[in-house]
């Protein structure tokens, strides 16, 4: 038998640190949500065309959020090590961001 479990709002209870946003202190802030800024324990996807600028915008938004003394992971299913290090290169302030590549 499968057990459910039935909640009520009023008797959810989080950490307040949970409902802080994460801020890049840049505009984005104001982009990433009605909060003003990245919301803790959400996953976000950035779509768009090859070469449109997903990858240079994620490791940007994360390497703020490090310098800004937050724990960041890269999750990369296409990028390699090579391309990665090319990255780098062009924008150094993402060289400190760890990744998980998955190819």
């Amino acid at each position: 038998m499968v057990n459910v479990e039935i909640t009520k709002g009023a008797d959810l209870r989080f950490r307040d640190s949970l409902m802080e946003p994460l801020k890049t202190n840049t505009l984005l802030d104001n982009i990433l949500s009605t909060d003003g800024g990245l919301m803790p324990a959400t996953n976000m996807m950035i779509s768009g065309g090859p070469g449109s600028g997903k990858t240079t915008i994620t490791l940007d938004i994360l390497s703020r959020l490090q310098i800004n003394g937050y724990r960041v992971l890269f999750i990369s299913g296409e990028m390699d090590k090579i391309g990665y290090h090319k990255y780098c290169q062009r924008l150094k302030t993402i060289s400190n961001i760890p990744v998980l590549f998955l190819k």
